[in-house]
């Protein structure tokens, strides 16, 4: 069952009881005859409002249900630090609430490695995924890298030696602001849930993916690069990457915009072979 059509570009909120959480989600479009919905997950720092000129695109051809990941947009703030898996555990109660059985899934970065670890823990729920610049493996860093990494390293324990006061006091307003990532810094209450999930590495629940996968990368894309995507591509079986020329890591916004979802359309209505 997909949720009723009256509730079309509305947004709403699910209680999770089991984890006394509140979820925010917007359906987009009518329900499809014949065809499953699409769940759609933002990346991290970002939010529906983000992602929503695509999923406005993507309705014309599915169902699609935006989901605000916990601590975004109008999603409560978890009261602990979460993992990854916490993540896919509130999204599964969502769609049992929704009586949602199978679904297609679309993740941008963070929204993508929120898919890998939930098609790891609940693959029935899933009929094909869509990962677009995902994070889940760590980005082999040049020689250059190395080093600055290093030195960045050897500089925050310098300045935190001890845990003096002046110490942290240069650390919070002089080494965060200047080298911490956009993330990072946005993260406020989540910052403890984002170094947490930043660490876990999904390596091995994407060598045990089944599902079909279509992977979306931009050539230009600093924060996941498409180095990244080529070695998911390997880890999943029977893959298929696309690697948009000159795009950065928002391929399915701007002029993009129409070709990526050219791109999800055509493999989602793929029949099996």
């Amino acid at each position: 069952m997909i949720l009723n059509t009256d509730s079309s570009g509305k947004t709403q909120t699910f209680a999770d009881e089991v984890r006394d959480f509140k979820l925010n989600f917007e359906v987009f479009g009518e329900q499809k005859s014949g065809k499953i919905p699409v769940i759609l997950i933002h990346g991290w720092s970002n939010s529906i409002e983000a992602i929503r000129p695509f999923a406005q695109l993507l309705s014309n051809y599915f169902q699609v249900i935006a989901v605000d990941l916990p601590g975004h947009g109008g999603s409560a703030v978890p009261s602990n630090v979460w993992d990854m898996g916490a993540f896919a555990s509130v999204l599964k109660n969502f769609l049992y609430s929704q009586n949602i059985a199978r679904a297609d899934f679309v993740g941008h970065s963070f929204g993508g490695k929120t898919i890998i670890k939930f098609c790891d823990l609940f693959p029935d729920y899933i009929n094909k995924i869509v990962l677009i610049g995902a994070s889940g493996l760590r980005p082999k860093p040049s020689m250059r890298k190395k080093v600055f990494y290093i030195y960045l390293k050897f500089l925050r324990n310098f300045i935190r030696f001890k845990n003096t006061k002046l110490g942290s006091k240069i650390y919070k307003n002089w080494y965060i602001p200047k080298y911490a990532s956009r993330d990072y810094k946005s993260a406020g209450p989540l910052t403890k849930t984002f170094v947490k999930t930043l660490n876990e590495e999904l390596g091995s629940e994407l060598s045990r993916i089944e599902k079909p996968s279509l992977l979306i990368w931009g050539s230009e894309d600093d924060e996941s690069p498409k180095e990244v995507g080529m070695k998911m591509s390997q880890l999943i079986k029977g893959s298929e990457l696309i690697i948009v020329d000159g795009a950065d890591h928002f391929p399915f916004l701007g002029n993009g915009q129409p070709l990526v979802t050219k791109y999800i359309r055509d493999f989602l209505s793929k029949k099996p072979l």
